[in-house]
């Protein structure tokens, strides 16, 4: 069986998730975000208006951790405007615009991990509509690594946790 690198909480960490989140933001949709510092927190507070996106980080056949996004319904529909898409309100369309932001700064964040050996695996992201499912994908037990973004006011989550 091969030997895994769990997930380290360090400077490393933290600069590769506000890089995958800035690029993917700016580069990838035109959009300045206003990224925050990665900090610990002891749990995903679910706000009932953000839709959230999950992705395992697989390692082999193992979630070792998941990624998740949390954005307000004001970040997808800003971005689908800038796309022509003015005045969304298609809960799909918004979903799957969600699911295609995960996508990217997770692919982004997976490329930077495993230059430092992590062999994370790429996965497809999920938007999770029932936020109890959302506390049934990680572990609460264990500190999760929390990095807060702005957008035009609107408020947006990256954070990775340990799996259930």
């Amino acid at each position: 069986m091969a030997e895994y690198k769990n997930i380290v909480t360090d400077d490393y960490l933290a600069h590769a998730m506000e890089k995958a989140v800035h690029s993917t933001l700016y580069d990838t949709y035109l959009i300045e975000p206003k990224v925050g510092d990665c900090r610990l927190e002891n749990d995903i507070a679910p706000d009932n208006s953000y839709i959230y996106s999950i992705v395992k980080m697989k390692q082999g056949e193992h979630c070792r951790n998941i990624l998740v996004t949390g954005f307000s319904q004001e970040i997808p529909v800003r971005i689908l405007a800038n796309y022509g898409f003015s005045n969304v309100v298609d809960k799909v369309i918004i979903h799957d615009c969600v699911e295609e932001i995960t996508n990217i700064i997770y692919g982004k964040l997976k490329a930077s991990l495993n230059k430092n050996g992590y062999e994370f695996a790429m996965e497809f992201p999920e938007v999770i509509e029932d936020k109890d499912v959302l506390y049934q994908k990680y572990n609460s037990d264990k500190k999760i690594i929390s990095l807060p973004f702005i957008i035009n006011g609107h408020l947006g989550h990256v954070f990775i946790a340990a799996c259930n």
